[in-house]
C-alpha cells in the first residue's frame, strides 16, 4: 500500500467551504512563488499530492506553519468547526497494488455501477428502489445499505455455496420494472472489532459496541483503511461475507451503517464471471 498526502489552497474569499482552502491573495502568492511546481494550471489553486515519506513535505508543511497555516489531519471532529480558520485539512490516499487486492482475505464490496435510488430512509421496512438504467448483475442504489442483485446472480451464489449472505427482496418503483425479482445482498455474521483507530462525533476514541455518539475511522482518508489482527480474521475464515462491528456514522444518523466485507474466495468468483465490483482491502495487522 502506497499512502500520499494530500492538500490544497485557492486564493480569494472562499465559495466552497467543504472543498477547497481559502487563503488571501497575499499569502497564495507566497506559497506559489515558493513552490510553483504545485500550481494548478488554473493558476487560483495550488495543489500537493505527495507520497507520505516524500523529502519535500517538510520544507512544504515548515513553510506554511510559518505563514500561520497549521495542518489538520482528524476526521471528527470536522476542521470547519473547531474555531481555528488557519486550520488546512490534509487527507491520506491509499494506493494498493494488485498483489494486496489478490491477498487480501476480506475486501470492502459495492456494486461499481449505479442502478437507481432507494427511496426509504428507514431498513426495518423493504427496499423500495426507483431503476435509473440498465440493471447489472450486481449493482448499486443511492442510499441503500447493501448491494444489489439479479435473481439469477442470486442462484448462482447459493450454487456456490458462499457462507454469510442474506438476500431481502427489492420492491421496483415507478414504469421501468425488471424482467426478474431483485434482491439486496447484506450478511447475518458480524466481524470481530477492527483495531483501526475510531473516534465518535466529537473525536473521543470509541470502545467497540458503544456507538451512540458516531464512530469514525480517525484520520481522514480515502479509502478508509479498516485493520483487523491476524487472530480476528483466522475466527473468520470459513465466512465469505460479513457486517462490520462497527456501525459507522453520526449520531444523528437515521439507520445502520456498517459496511459489507467480502472475502477472497467471492472476488475471485465475480471476477471470474465478469461481474463489476468496487473493492478496498482491509489490511492485517500481525
Amino acid at each position: 500500500m502506497t499512502t500520499f498526502l494530500n492538500f490544497y489552497f485557492r486564493q480569494g474569499p472562499p465559495y466552497n467551504l467543504v472543498e477547497y482552502e481559502h487563503v488571501s491573495v497575499s499569502a497564495f502568492q507566497a506559497i506559489v512563488e515558493t513552490f510553483p511546481e504545485f500550481n494548478r494550471p488554473d493558476k487560483y489553486c495550488w495543489e500537493v499530492l505527495l507520497r507520505e515519506n516524500d523529502p519535500r513535505l517538510a520544507a512544504i508543511l515548515t513553510f506554511l506553519q510559518e505563514h500561520g497555516l497549521s495542518p489538520y489531519t482528524k476526521s471528527h471532529p470536522w476542521y470547519r468547526k473547531v474555531g481555528n480558520p488557519s486550520l488546512f485539512l490534509i487527507k491520506k490516499k491509499h494506493e494498493f497494488t494488485t498483489q494486496e487486492y489478490n491477498e487480501a482475505p476480506f475486501l470492502e464490496m459495492a456494486g461499481e455501477i449505479e442502478m437507481g435510488e432507494h427511496k426509504h430512509l428507514h431498513f426495518d421496512s423493504p427496499l423500495l428502489v426507483h431503476i435509473k438504467s440498465k440493471i447489472p448483475p450486481i449493482g448499486r442504489a443511492e442510499g441503500a445499505k447493501g448491494p444489489i442483485c439479479t435473481q439469477i446472480i442470486k442462484e448462482h451464489m447459493e450454487a456456490e455455496g458462499f457462507k454469510g449472505f442474506t438476500f431481502t427482496p427489492v420492491v421496483v418503483e415507478g414504469s421501468r420494472q425488471p424482467s426478474e425479482p431483485l434482491w439486496e445482498i447484506w450478511s447475518n455474521y458480524m466481524m470481530p472489532p477492527m483495531c483501526s483507530p475510531l473516534v465518535d462525533d466529537d473525536g473521543t476514541p470509541v470502545i467497540p459496541g458503544h456507538y451512540t455518539n458516531g464512530c469514525h475511522i480517525a484520520e481522514t482518508e480515502l479509502p478508509h483503511i479498516y485493520r483487523y489482527t491476524s487472530d480476528a480474521i483466522a475466527s473468520m475464515a470459513s465466512v465469505d461475507a460479513a457486517v462490520t462491528h462497527e456501525d459507522f456514522g453520526p449520531k444523528t444518523k437515521l439507520c445502520e451503517m456498517r459496511r459489507l466485507l467480502v472475502s477472497q474466495r467471492f472476488r475471485q468468483w465475480a471476477l471470474q464471471n465478469k461481474i463489476k465490483l468496487d473493492y478496498d482491502p482491509i489490511v492485517v495487522v500481525r
